[in-house]
């Protein structure tokens, strides 16, 4: 019979397999005080999912906390007028929301969270003009002392990147920088800060040769110069998109059209800039029929995901591209059939897993779909269906955190979902010990396991399963567990489950005694 125990020290070595977790299956309704025409979510470290919206020219706010309740609505800007809003939330779990106003001038804004307070700062202005429109406001983070801010005004035929930073010791906004002014349209602008704050930015500009990048020294605080891709053929190039690695690799990729064929092509940019540091590795080429919502993330060592949308179809792909090796690997099709747009979201987590999110549109269901990256196994995860409706979704934003905590949230008819799931990252690292206590009539064989513990926040308590069975429940800093009394040539099976103080679990670590 097997009986619990004290901790033995032997060790005997066995494999140890750790599976990823499942996403939560039931939604959440966000109440916002009228239908949102825009939104942008953000999950902090402690899986928290904070959520902004546009109603009706205002911008509000809430967060769907991890104890399965909604904050107060807070109106962050009720003057009407507003667009755009996008919010990130840093390492410590404060957050930041930008966007911009066309009531009265034309503002950029920004609010700023306290996660320590607990409260939201009144709205202010970072940049104001009264003849120039901002558009595609984005911010980031960059360690623990502060943000960037940066968008692109467009005024006329000239064109420039702005940009603020944010000072997160006295929770307040430097001066705006225009800089690096081009003749034409920019869009398509993308950048991406390092923990020194050092950044890079990405855009497409109107007229040949049409993607440009430059870099910011976040010692100097300095901008420099507005560097071109290269390209000889002058072949067009839009849907540019761009992300930044912890490690500072950055990664570009865009569509390019060049002798009647299209091509998704990604390459690697340095801090400081450096274009091209390889040639751009070519996913795909197809015909022009289209080839479109191209979306990427990043790992923190430099390998990007991307997923995109090609063909008449509406066939819907996934790629990933080594920023270490400069290597494009062979695209993987996760769902064919979609004639809508698909609302194309993707994230990385802390560990190399990414993770893809659609809509697909299925006769008269829409339903939304996920597909898992797995460092480990170095291979997509055919995709899953995380919720199903017979409504219209309009709108979808996905985050996700350092520890693989997301959030998805989306709009359907008049009503705004939040998909949240913060089931707790499972132990790792499981071995059996073997021992064996002779005694004066009988031998009997123990077994101690232990584990290396979750990675996530806010662990309560790890439960124990011997051969699928509950066994025991074990404090969170209880990192091994001994079973005596085993028969010695039968096969037993370990797993732990790692339990979050909200009560969400983690997927099973498993480990295998075969047995002599």
């Amino acid at each position: 019979m097997i009986s619990a125990g004290k901790n033995h020290p032997y060790l005997l070595f066995v494999i140890c397999l750790a599976l990823l977790g499942k996403v939560a299956a039931a939604p959440t309704t966000a109440p916002f005080s009228g239908t949102p025409s825009a939104l942008d979510t953000s999950v902090d470290p402690s899986g928290n999912a904070f959520v902004v919206a546009l109603v009706s020219g205002n911008i509000e706010a809430l967060i769907y906390q991890t104890n399965g309740t909604w904050s107060p609505l807070f109106p962050l800007y009720i003057r009407g007028g507003a667009e755009a809003p996008v919010i990130k939330t840093d390492s410590n779990g404060n957050a930041l929301v930008l966007w911009f106003q066309s009531n009265s001038g034309f503002d950029m804004m920004a609010a700023y969270y306290s996660a320590s307070d607990k409260t939201w700062s009144p709205a202010e202005t970072i940049s104001g003009s009264s003849i120039s429109t901002p558009s595609t406001p984005n911010v980031e983070f960059f360690g623990n002392s502060g943000a960037m801010g940066l968008w692109e005004v467009n005024n006329g035929g000239t064109a420039y990147i702005e940009s603020a930073l944010f000072d997160q010791d006295t929770q307040t906004w430097g001066s705006s920088t225009a800089t690096l002014p081009q003749t034409g349209t920019i869009s398509n602008t993308h950048f991406g800060v390092n923990d020194q704050g050092d950044a890079l930015v990405v855009w497409r500009l109107s007229s040949a040769p049409y993607l440009f990048g430059a870099s910011f020294d976040g010692g100097s605080k300095l901008w420099g110069f507005a560097d071109p891709f290269p390209n000889p053929a002058g072949d067009d190039r839009t849907f540019l998109t761009f992300a930044l690695s912890s490690a500072s690799i950055g990664v570009a990729s865009w569509l390019e059209s060049s002798g009647g064929t299209l091509y998704l092509r990604s390459t690697r940019l340095n801090v400081p800039l450096v274009i091209p540091h390889y040639y751009p590795s070519t996913f795909t080429s197809v015909p022009p029929i289209f080839l479109f919502n191209i979306e990427m993330a990043i790992s923190p060592s430099g390998n990007a995901f991307l997923i995109w949308q090609e063909n008449g179809g509406g066939s819907i792909n996934g790629a990933n591209f080594n920023g270490l090796t400069g290597q494009g690997s062979t695209p993987t099709n996760f769902a064919r059939s979609n004639p809508a747009a698909p609302l194309l979201q993707i994230g990385a987590d802390g560990f190399g897993n990414g993770v893809g999110i659609w809509r697909l549109v299925d006769g008269a269901d829409n339903i939304i779909q996920r597909a898992t990256y797995s460092a480990g196994s170095q291979t997509w995860g055919s995709p899953s269906d995380l919720y199903t409706t017979t409504n219209t979704v309009s709108e979808l934003s996905f985050s996700i955190n350092a520890v693989g905590n997301t959030a998805t949230v989306w709009l359907e008819g008049a009503s705004t979902f939040l998909l949240l799931d913060n089931t707790p990252a499972a132990p790792s690292n499981l071995q059996v010990a073997v021992t064996k206590n002779r005694f004066t009539f009988q031998t009997e064989f123990a077994h101690t396991v232990s584990w290396s513990p979750s990675t996530s926040p806010s662990i309560a308590s790890y439960k124990f399963y011997v051969n699928g069975e509950l066994f025991a429940e074990l404090g969170a800093n209880q990192l091994s567990y001994t079973v005596h009394n085993c028969p010695p040539k039968n096969p037993v099976t370990y797993q732990v489950v790692a339990v979050s103080s909200n009560g969400g679990e983690s997927s099973a670590a498993s480990i295998t005694y075969k047995g002599k």
